[in-house]
Formats: structure tokens, sequence, C-alpha cells
């Protein structure tokens, strides 16, 4: 058994099919109304495909935090058992989870004084967190030591860039992230809102393209002015996957040193995002 066990919470993807034992991924919840749906990191096409169709279907949802008696409960798991852990949270710029995370330690520092506990802001969300999180299990895995994987996620975390398209400016609006005139305009010009995660873990606009057309063509400007340009590229979508194989198409073409991957985008992002949006993550410079 390994000294320690990695966490995260299903905001984040994991970029590999099988989650490794002493890797635990924490649910967190999506509310239709009074209805709650608790999502755990590993739904099948046809949950992802229900979901956004609810969403089409102007069903609005809401996320909530995971509470602290959560985390006290699943980090309790592994400190009986002797391991260490580290958590690598959601962005602390758009959730309170990280906060419940380090009341769930005051808690268990004082039953668990020798143990080690790593709580460690992502920054981001779904596969923007999840390349720097998939090479620490892969450290983890090849023996480093909690302290050496907590420095090297401090660090990884920016190390990574994501764009997200948001295809349904209805969407934004009726979550009140978008005005009724700027959502009757954009929908009208076929407006197509880019964002990202900047190095201070806000999700930010940072441009507008005209069309998908245009859009395709930021992204590629943005991945050859920041990116690794090899290694990993992840295109996660909101039931969406036409459209993600285009831009995988797209980059293969400009890019053939990238070994890309298409998985659904976490539902507790897309909720906020909206149907057939994508966010298309690789290594490289945040901006």
């Amino acid at each position: 058994m390994s000294s320690y066990a990695i966490f995260t919470d299903a905001a984040i993807e994991l970029i590999r099919d099988e989650i490794p034992e002493n890797v635990h991924v924490i649910p967190m919840d999506v509310l239709f109304g009074e209805e709650i749906v608790t999502i755990y990191g590993d739904e099948s096409a046809d949950f992802h495909k229900n979901f956004y169709q609810r969403i089409k279907n102007e069903e609005l949802p809401s996320t909530s935090m995971i509470p602290s008696i959560k985390y006290e409960e699943s980090f309790r798991e592994v400190l009986e058992k002797g391991q260490d852990l580290i958590y690598f949270s959601l962005s602390s710029q758009i959730t309170g989870t990280l906060t419940q995370a380090e009341l769930a330690k005051n808690i268990l520092e004082k039953e668990f004084p020798d143990q080690k506990m790593y709580l460690i802001d992502s920054l981001a969300a779904c596969s923007i967190a999840g390349i720097p999180l998939d090479k620490a299990i892969k450290n983890l895995e090849a023996g480093m030591s909690v302290e050496e994987n907590a420095a090297f996620l401090e660090k990884a975390r920016q190390d990574v860039m994501g764009i997200g398209i948001a295809m349904s400016l209805t969407h934004l609006y009726r979550g009140g992230r978008l005005s009724a005139s700027s959502a009757l305009l954009g929908t009208a010009l076929s407006i197509k809102p880019l964002l990202n995660f900047d190095t201070e873990g806000k999700l930010t606009p940072f441009a507008k393209a005209r069309g998908l057309k245009m859009a395709h063509k930021e992204i590629l400007r943005q991945i050859q002015d920041h990116g690794l340009k090899e290694g990993p590229c992840i295109i996660s979508h909101c039931d969406n996957e036409k459209e993600a194989e285009k831009i995988k198409g797209l980059i293969e073409e400009e890019f053939p040193q990238y070994e890309i991957r298409i998985q659904p985008l976490s539902p507790v992002v897309g909720a906020h995002l909206g149907p057939e949006a994508l966010i298309v993550t690789t290594e490289g410079e945040r901006f």
C-alpha cells in the first residue's frame, strides 16, 4: 500500500479510464430545482446526453459545494490506515470547497497529528486541472514522496492552459452571467464567448468570436502563442462530440505532435457553461 493517497473532486476530470485504488474522487451535487443529481466523475455517455437534454429543455441547474463533514469522513478513511494525503481542489475563485476542506483538516490534525495533509488549490477545473493531477498520480505510482508530489502540483498547476467555448448565450443569460440584450444580440450575430482560467484561478472571458470558424482560429492562435505543442491535448465537451472531433482534426493538422483525447466535460462545470460547450486543454502558459 502507498504511504499516501490523492483526493480530488468531481469537477476535475481524470484523463484516464480507470481510477487507481489510492486515488479518490469526492462526489459533487448538481441540483435541478429540489432534485439532487450526484456527480461521481465516471458518468456514462447516456447520462451526459440526458443531463444536457434537460438543460436544453430549459431546466436550469445549480451546483453546491462539498460540505466539510464530507471531507472529514473521506480524509479520515485514509488517515486511519496510516496514510498521508494530498487534496487537489476545484479553483477557490469559483467555489468554497477548499475552505470546507480546510475546516475538515483543522479537526483531523488534532486526531492525527503525525500525518500530513496537503490541500492544494488547482486554480482551475475539469481537464485543466486533470493534466497536472494525472502527472501527480504517475508520480505517486513511481514512488515520489508526498512532500515532493505536493510541491510538484503547486508548480505544475500553472503549466496548463485551457480555452473554453460557450455555445449557448441563452443559458448564460438564464444563469445570470449575461444580460438579456447581450444574449439576444450575441445570438443574432453568432457570437461565441471564449473563456479561460487565468493565473489566479478565475474563469474569465478573454475574447468573442463571430461564429465557430473564428472560434477555431482563436483556439489555434492561443495554442500557437501559449501551448507546449506536444504531449496531451484534451478536448472536453458537453454532449458535443461532433464539434470535438472537428476541433481535433484542426489541431492534428496544425500540431501533429499532440496526443489528443476527447472526453465528456464534468457536468459540475457543464452546468454553468451550458449544452454543447467545449474546453480545449494543453500543457503551456496560462494567460
